[in-house]
């Protein structure tokens, strides 16, 4: 075999290389990351039903209380209201009494 012939060879046959592994590596790391965004978009979807559960839970406790504070303003009003009634009444009772004695004084007084 002549010199010239084995450079003919190895000019003709390039160095085959196999992508196969390479490619195979990248496709599992893709499906990893698929898998784990998918993964993460369900566990986001999860707490945001909790948090819409919770948000329900905490609207419909604080509606409660403002429904138990407004009743039990309403009703301390009703009983200052009903007070000053009673006062007003009381007042008006000794207005009226006063009125008559001097109505009845000054009766006295003109005889």
């Amino acid at each position: 075999m002549a010199i010239d012939q084995v450079e003919e060879k190895s000019a003709a046959e390039p160095h085959k290389q196999d992508h196969t592994a390479s490619f195979i590596a990248i496709f599992i790391a893709l499906a990893l990351l698929a898998v784990g965004e998918i993964y993460s978009l369900n566990s986001l979807g999860r707490m945001r039903q909790a948090m819409d559960a919770q948000q329900a839970a905490t609207k419909q406790a604080l509606a409660a209380q403002i429904n138990d504070r407004m009743t039990a303003l309403e009703q301390s009003n009703a009983r200052v209201v009903e007070d000053l009634r009673d006062q007003l009444d009381q007042t008006s009772q000794r207005a009226g009494n006063t009125q008559k004695d001097l109505h009845r004084a000054r009766a006295l007084v003109k005889k």
